[in-house]
């Protein structure tokens, strides 16, 4: 894709539309009544779908940092509950401007991080899936950064827009997020049972179905634990049915969890097994337990024999 362009390489009636609807976005946010939100977002549908090399253009002059775009301007003036179809067709548009940086960051790194326009992720996940595998700036864009940042935002309830659904979906259209590590060593199977008080069930099965049964067994965080550790570890500490839940769904799932020990760095022994921890709750049905516990040592002592 073309890269961004700068407005002092375009004819002079251009640089002063794009000038234009920049300045106009800017006061619109300052001045409501002076200039309606609905009546811009008419403007600037109608002058991009006109001339979609607006959306390509930046504010700064050629080989001279970083600058402007529509689309930054956008997500940072125009009113969050109109303006969902504007950042659309900007992005559509030319989507490389979602990664285009300036001094205010990137586009995608805003929408991700806005209460309400980080429903917009789903949508930019299925239909411009490039875009998240697209490394810039390391600390900034980077796909696992974004789902993290949406789970973490549903889970604390950090605006009202993310929902579970937002969540799915912007999994459902980049499955390869469920797989990622953060800077820190942690997959979304971790962070949705280290997030909030309470743990997410249904959420935490959608994602435990899309992994195979014996990954359950390998995906470690930076501790050693498995998610079996962390939920049985929650359950020691607040004892609510969510925990119990999830500890007996990954029990039925694979048996096996329950005996896996922690591991720190290449130590493989001396760390607590689920087992352990499960024993010491007094809070999960023991014959739940029992069963599993059995079943698993049973077929160990077949397999030898």
């Amino acid at each position: 894709m073309k890269r961004p362009l700068a407005m002092n390489r375009v004819d002079r009636e251009l640089r002063n539309q794009f000038k234009v609807l920049i300045e106009a976005m800017k006061v619109v946010n300052t001045d409501r009544e002076e200039i309606p939100y609905e009546a811009l977002n008419r403007r600037i549908l109608q002058e991009v779908t006109d001339k979609p090399i607006l959306a390509r253009m930046i504010s700064s002059r050629a080989g001279v940092g970083a600058g402007e775009s529509l689309l930054l301007v956008a997500c940072c003036y125009l009113d969050l509950d109109t303006s969902h179809d504007v950042i659309k067709s900007l992005i559509q548009a030319y989507p490389r401007a979602l990664i285009t940086y300036s001094e205010n960051g990137t586009p995608l790194y805003m929408i991700a991080n806005h209460p309400q326009y980080c429903t917009l992720m789903p949508w930019i996940a299925t239909n411009h899936t490039w875009i998240l595998d697209h490394e810039v700036d390391k600390d900034r864009i980077q796909s696992a950064v974004f789902a993290f940042q949406l789970l973490e935002r549903y889970i604390r309830r950090r605006g009202t827009s993310c929902t579970a659904t937002t969540v799915i979906n912007f999994f459902e259209g980049y499955p390869r997020a469920l797989k990622q590590l953060d800077r820190f060593g942690f997959r979304v199977l971790h962070k949705v049972l280290v997030f909030g008080r309470e743990c997410e069930v249904d959420l935490f099965k959608w994602m435990a179905e899309r992994c195979p049964s014996s990954h359950l067994l390998d995906i470690r965080n930076p501790e050693g634990s498995t998610p079996l550790h962390l939920a049985c570890k929650k359950l020691a500490e607040h004892k609510g049915n969510d925990s119990s839940e999830i500890c007996k769904y990954l029990i039925d799932k694979c048996p096996e969890a329950v005996h896996v020990r922690q591991t720190m760095g290449n130590r493989m022994d001396g760390g607590s097994a689920s087992i352990h921890t499960m024993r010491t709750t007094n809070y999960l049905p023991i014959t739940i337990f029992l069963k599993n516990v059995i079943s698993v040592s049973l077929g160990r002592f077949l397999s030898v024999c």
